[in-house]
């Protein structure tokens, strides 16, 4: 296999890819981590919730979880989202939500994360959508 850039119009630009990280639960800063595997923009995430989390409350309580861009030096992190959930029950509540307007880029290695809160018990899937853009390199 060899990695090459296309055309702009090639459907590996065109079509958005899907990362799905399940399994997320709360307590503390606990991650789930996405590694762009090429130059991309991240564009939304849908969130979905396994086990209903304990706490109420507004933006910022335990319940809420943070996305991150992350570049890969590690040194730079960006806040690029936040998505509430207080006591949403399990399987009923799907969010989803825009990522930095839709206009963050991730180059190759770079990180998407979304964060927990401290809320002991809630635990979420994560679906982060992504376009390779044009002209990135992509294996053929």
């Amino acid at each position: 296999m060899v990695t090459k850039s296309m055309s702009y119009e090639n459907a590996a630009y065109v079509a958005p890819q899907v990362a799905t990280v399940t399994g997320l639960a709360g307590n503390a800063n606990q991650t789930a981590k996405y590694v762009a595997f090429t130059d991309m923009l991240l564009k939304s995430a849908t969130i979905v919730v396994t086990v209903a989390g304990t706490s109420t409350g507004a933006a910022g309580a335990s319940t809420g979880f943070t996305f991150n861009a992350i570049t890969n030096s590690g040194t730079t992190t960006t806040s690029v989202g936040y998505a509430q959930f207080g006591s949403s029950a399990a399987y009923v509540t799907t969010t989803n939500i825009v990522l930095a307007s839709g206009t963050q880029a991730l180059t190759q290695g770079d990180m998407v994360e979304a964060k927990s809160g401290s809320d002991a018990v809630i635990a979420v899937d994560v679906a982060y959508e992504l376009v390779v853009k044009p002209g990135a390199d992509v294996t053929d």
